[in-house]
């Protein structure tokens, strides 16, 4: 599962300092935990959805045209054939004399806006869970080692 992340700062973690490779470490495992999350996968599908819904809104601002044709062949038993062939074409346009399906598109385009906002919150949320983890890790495994490099006593 692939999505992209909308904000660049989500690699607020990638230049601070200590080990290289410590720091390497733990943007593999953010990089990991955003490319992999399904509820983060999930919030990009509905910021899919919301420009979707954009779209199909602004899509009343044009004009609506529809063509259809039809036909009917009957094999008769008389000597005059029976067909028939027809078509059409109709047009129709809502003039927005009061704003009414602009100020829809426009309510749609700022819920989109909300919900790109909102995937941007889980993502920042989650790369901040992963690195409180990996610090909270790494303090555990240094007292872990310190510990046991301590003398026993007999």
């Amino acid at each position: 599962m692939r999505h992209r992340h909308l904000t660049a700062d989500l690699v607020w973690f990638a230049d601070h300092g200590n080990s290289p490779v410590a720091w390497s470490a733990l943007n593999d495992r953010v990089t990991l935990a955003l490319t992999d999350n399904f509820s983060l996968a999930a919030a990009w599908e509905r910021i899919s959805e919301a420009r979707a819904i954009v779209q199909f809104e602004r899509s009343a601002l044009f004009p609506e045209v529809n063509a259809f044709a039809e036909g009917e062949v009957r094999d008769g038993s008389d000597i005059i054939d029976n067909s028939r062939v027809g078509g059409g074409l109709e047009a129709s346009y809502e003039v927005d004399l009061w704003g009414r399906i602009r100020s829809i598109v426009e309510s749609e385009r700022l819920r989109a806006a909300a919900t790109a906002e909102d995937y941007n919150a889980a993502a920042i949320s989650l790369s901040a869970e992963v690195a409180l983890t990996d610090r909270k890790s790494t303090r555990l495994n240094s007292s872990h080692s310190s510990v046991s490099r301590m003398p026993s006593s007999a």
